[in-house]
């Protein structure tokens, strides 16, 4: 969304978007092509989607997207290519400035814009969600990507698949509830009687 002089090539792995004036700033998405084994009992498990790069050039005023979706096709053993949207927003940062580090671009996505998604294998079914970003090979995982200026700037995707549990409660979990709200009632009856 927004900016000057937007080239998008989705054609080819690794994805790009370029954009801006009196110089270029971009984007580069190179998928993971290693499927995705899942295991039912597996609870969760973290994987690398892709690795993302930040080209961070100056570039005039005004000329920079403030967003952008990305678009992956994951590979998921047994499944169909599951395509998912990921909702990254970009704050270009001046270009000269004081001190170190305020120059840094910055990417994000928000919570309310990957709500993750489920899908069925073999009767489990499973739930995938995006983590963040990580520089240090999935150690560390951010919802922001900080990227200094003249710099080619990388980090991995990283998502995470789990399994939903549909947890039955036991019986004496259903007397526990009984039991307490046998308690209220009788509360609100003394406090009426009083």
């Amino acid at each position: 969304v927004g900016g000057a002089s937007v080239v998008i090539d989705n054609s080819a792995n690794p994805i790009k978007i370029e954009w801006g004036v009196d110089g270029r700033s971009g984007y580069r998405f190179n998928e993971n092509s290693t499927p995705i084994n899942l295991n039912p009992g597996m609870g969760s498990e973290r994987f690398v989607i892709g690795t993302f790069s930040h080209l961070n050039q100056p570039i005039s005023p005004g000329t920079s997207i403030t967003r952008v979706d990305l678009r992956v096709a994951l590979g998921i053993q047994g499944v169909s290519p599951f395509v998912e949207t990921f909702r990254l927003f970009h704050n270009e940062t001046p270009n000269n400035c004081t001190p170190p580090g305020c120059s840094d671009d910055i990417v994000t996505f928000g919570p309310g814009d990957n709500p993750g998604n489920s899908f069925v294998v073999g009767g489990t079914t499973y739930f995938f969600n995006l983590l963040g970003f990580s520089k240090d090979n999935g150690n560390t995982i951010l919802s922001e990507f900080r990227s200094p200026e003249n710099g080619n700037n990388n980090a991995l995707l990283i998502g995470e698949i789990s399994t939903v549990s549909n947890v039955v409660p036991e019986p004496s979990t259903y007397a526990l509830l009984g039991t307490g709200l046998v308690g209220v009632i009788g509360l609100a009856r003394r406090r009426r009687a009083a």
